[in-house]
């Protein structure tokens, strides 16, 4: 999961514990994929 966080940073959170959750400046972090499915109101 990707959540937005203050200063241009981004939050990387895992749905497993066992990994804990990052904050990087939004210039560290590349996305590769394609996105799979999406919640809420579009």
């Amino acid at each position: 999961r990707l959540e937005p966080g203050p200063g241009g940073m981004v939050r990387v959170i895992s749905d497993n514990a066992a990994y804990p959750r990052l904050e990087r400046p939004i210039q560290e972090v590349e996305l590769v994929g394609r996105v799979v499915w999406k919640g809420g109101r579009l």
